[in-house]
């Protein structure tokens, strides 16, 4: 289903990986001036896939990974998908740092994790499970999220004491909590794109945004979040 065009001088609706919400924010604040009536939408990036082509209203989409075939070439722009951010993943406790130790095997009642089929960190925490599993480690009971930010409020509200989450949503969190960064050689990369929808073609507050993005002012702002933006 094909979207009607957004109009040259209107502001984006962006669709955002759920991972990514407080960056977004930060991003949107770095530049108020010119997105102060943006819409965000935030989901894990298969909804966001699935509202896109169902013909959702949306201009941007930033991905928690590579969009590529996902969408009806129809929908996108070419040539205009490129890398935002590289993701971290990191194991959360909320009993000691011991248990975020990634040394020696563990006994873990509730793991919290994004779900695979839906999310890319989700994936990523897989990887990471089996590597951990063939250390000996223990997972008694694992809850999957439908996205990693539905993983993180399980963790956070106490339901799982455990959790494979992106290492921004840790130092965004209010609260200080034991955790670990996953090395990157345990998972595939969490590599983040973004594409300019077909709708959106033209639209001068929208090629901005993605102009900003690559921007060094957003690098820094990404980076400071807890991404990567280059990985060797």
């Amino acid at each position: 289903m094909l979207a009607t065009h957004t109009g040259v001088n209107a502001q984006p609706t962006i669709a955002v990986a759920s991972n990514f919400k407080s960056t977004m924010i930060a991003l949107i604040s770095a530049q108020t001036e010119n997105l102060h009536q943006t819409k965000t939408i935030f989901a894990s990036s298969g909804k966001l896939v699935a509202q896109i082509s169902n013909g959702a209203p949306i201009d941007i989409f930033l991905s928690a990974e590579p969009i590529g075939k996902k969408l009806d070439t129809r929908l996108v722009v070419p040539g205009s998908e490129f890398t935002y951010a590289f993701g971290q993943l990191a194991l959360v406790s909320h009993k000691s740092a011991q248990h975020v130790a990634l040394d020696g095997a563990k006994n873990l009642s509730c793991l919290a994790i994004a779900n695979p089929k839906l999310a890319p960190y989700g994936r990523a925490a897989l990887e990471v499970i089996a590597r951990l599993k063939r250390q000996d480690w223990q997972f008694e009971r694992i809850v999957q999220g439908q996205s990693v930010a539905q993983a993180f409020q399980f963790f956070d509200s106490g339901a799982c004491n455990n959790a494979l989450v992106a290492y921004a949503q840790v130092l965004s969190n209010n609260k200080s909590v034991h955790h670990s960064v996953i090395p990157s050689e345990w998972h595939a990369p969490i590599q983040q794109n973004a594409v300019l929808l077909k709708r959106a073609e033209n639209a001068t507050a929208a090629e901005q945004f993605l102009k900003f993005l690559r921007s060094e002012s957003a690098r820094k702002i990404i980076q400071d979040a807890g991404y990567l933006t280059d990985i060797e």
